[in-house]
């Protein structure tokens, strides 16, 4: 485009381009950076206007902005100012875990609506990828936050995440003939439309399901002779190898957790390939993919079989409550990408930490990383009055889960600027000292099995287990009330004897 550009523009080089490079976001869409930085050197009579006054954020969003994206080469030097009040500082808060950051988020637009007047349609939850808007959803439902999820489709509407919830609930419910036909032919196997109307008219004819049918050509039984010769060599192979795929994941469901019948799923059906060569987006969707099995992964204390029944329900609970039309009085989720251009009251960007923003993919490419850190700049900007800059400890997040590392942009923000609201120090990363540590001056308290504590999030509850030294030890705590069973670690669970 802008080669065709100069070709159009003929003497007296009647141009006029619009544009900020701070604010460029979309490589990933062949958009270039170039383009508006060498301008003044294609044209170098050109006027330059600078539009630097701010009118829609405080003076301390914009500091923050400002000494953020000075960080990038490739810019042009621009001082953003503002003629707003100072405001508030902007909260920095670390969470043990995404559910803990999720339940933070939501429990503070509560206290703003309650406290601060605002409406939740002034409130903006932005993410990095789209796997992240999981826990804000459940967060959202659990607690009653009306939501609106821009430009994408709720987590467990996503069809890469049906698609592997039909292949669990088959393994739980033989008989459930709607998860059955959505995965006939996912991924691909050579069962098409005619096929399956043959199937499904046979298994009517018979007065049976179309699994009991598969069952019987997988068999060979002599009643399914004449369905066997009507389907193609090929259809008829794929739907005896998935026949038997759903039974050897019957028999291994019943001594394995449900994370390995989900990655057994993926293995056998060759899922990810699948994606790689239909979706141009295949990354974003196996993020999903491992987002679903972040969640799975929750339930594998309880046992095998037990686990997959209790993900099922749980899913179950969350779509049927999922189901109400998005509310244009809710508040926002958002990737920070899509938040370009928008404006909100509060906001909050979640996923503060290295792999996440910045991305794992944008780390090793000095280009790639500016680019983020424009992201980060964008998200930033978006705000008017209260911003949030929060990250979790502890992350489960692309098949890893384990501590994280703060996001090397909160050490780009003046710590003058910032307000934490949590025990952890060092959230802010300084240089090389990038894991976060407990600002608590007590030493950590040693517990016992049968121990009463109360935790700041969970509330009360009863140690069932301990591992390791009282410094980097893990409780295990069996809470009251909704939150279940929770791992913890010594060091940062804060947690009380009663």
């Amino acid at each position: 485009q802008y080669a065709l550009a100069k070709l159009l523009v003929v003497p007296p080089a009647n141009i006029c381009v619009v544009g900020d490079p701070d604010q460029s976001i979309y490589a990933w869409r062949n958009a270039d950076i170039r383009n508006i930085l060498s301008f003044q050197k294609d044209y170098p009579e050109a006027t330059l206007i600078q539009l630097d006054e701010n009118y829609r954020s405080t003076s301390t969003i914009i500091e923050a902005a400002t000494q953020l994206i000075s960080s990038n080469r490739d810019r042009l030097p621009n001082e953003i100012w503002t003629q707003n009040q100072e405001g508030s500082p902007i909260i920095i808060h670390e969470a043990f875990n995404g559910e803990e950051e999720a339940e933070f988020v939501i429990r503070r637009i509560e206290y703003l609506i309650r406290e601060e007047g605002v409406t939740q349609s002034e409130c903006a939850i932005m993410y990095r990828v789209n796997a992240q808007s999981r826990m804000i959803e459940e967060a959202c439902l659990k607690y009653g936050m009306k939501y609106r999820l821009v430009g994408g489709i709720r987590f467990y509407q996503r069809k890469e995440v049906k698609d592997l919830i039909s292949y669990l609930r088959l393994i739980n419910n033989q008989e459930d003939q709607i998860s059955l036909q959505r995965i006939l032919n996912v991924p691909p196997r050579g069962v098409g439309a005619t096929t399956i109307d043959r199937l499904m008219f046979k298994a009517k004819k018979e007065e049976i399901t179309v699994s009991n049918l598969l069952k019987k050509l997988s068999a060979d039984e002599e009643s399914t002779s004449d369905i066997a010769q009507q389907l193609p060599s090929r259809a008829l192979k794929s739907l005896i190898e998935l026949e038997n795929l759903i039974a050897d994941l019957r028999l291994m469901s019943k001594s394995s957790s449900v994370v390995e019948l989900i990655d057994f799923i993926l293995d056998k059906t060759s899922y990810r390939s699948y994606l790689q060569n239909k979706f141009d987006d295949h990354g974003d969707r196996w993020e999903n993919i491992s987002e679903l099995r972040n969640a799975a992964f929750s339930f594998t204390e309880l046992g095998p079989q037990k686990d997959l029944n209790e993900l099922l329900e749980h899913l179950a609970l969350v779509t049927d409550l999922d189901s109400y039309d998005q509310s244009t009085d809710g508040v926002t989720l958002i990737t920070l990408h899509q938040a370009k251009g928008l404006e909100f009251r509060v906001v909050f960007i979640i996923g503060l930490e290295e792999g996440l923003l910045p991305h794992s993919r944008s780390i090793d490419n000095p280009e790639s990383l500016e680019e983020e850190r424009r992201l980060c700049y964008v998200g930033i900007t978006r705000c008017m009055e209260h911003l949030y800059l929060v990250r979790a400890f502890r992350r489960s997040f692309m098949g890893s889960n384990g501590p994280t590392i703060p996001s090397r942009f909160l050490q780009e923000i003046p710590s003058s600027l910032l307000h934490s609201m949590n025990s952890y120090k060092n959230t802010v990363p300084n240089n090389k000292n990038l894991l976060s540590e407990s600002s608590s001056s007590e030493p950590c308290l040693t517990f016992e099995t049968g121990d009463k504590v109360v935790h700041k999030t969970f509330g009360e509850g009863i140690v069932i287990k301990t591992n390791g030294s009282k410094q980097e030890g893990e409780v295990t705590v069996a809470f009251i009330g909704g939150a279940g069973i929770k791992r913890l670690l010594l060091s940062y669970a804060n947690l009380r004897k009663l």
